[in-house]
């Protein structure tokens, strides 16, 4: 499991922690209004949750999507064949 953290005295830190703030608002604002929301990216597993734990401080995402059950598909994962 990854548990990188930026230090608090990063400069953006404050920053990151307000946009944290902001991506947890949409979301539950995207589940409140919406039937089914998801996450969709081109990129490999784990990187949502790794990026977000980096780059989020103080937003615990893996919670925050299992607690609005929003599911998080990595497109490479879903190619046709």
């Amino acid at each position: 499991s990854f548990h990188a953290s930026l230090p608090p005295d990063f400069p953006c830190y404050s920053a990151l922690q307000r946009h944290a703030g902001l991506v947890e608002q949409i979301l539950r604002a995207a589940k409140a209004s919406a039937d089914r929301v998801c996450i969709v990216t081109l990129a490999e597993r784990p990187w949502v949750f790794e990026s977000s734990d980096l780059y989020l401080p103080g937003l615990d995402m893996a919670g925050l999507l299992k607690e609005l059950q929003i599911p998080v598909y990595y497109a490479p994962e879903h190619k046709h064949k």
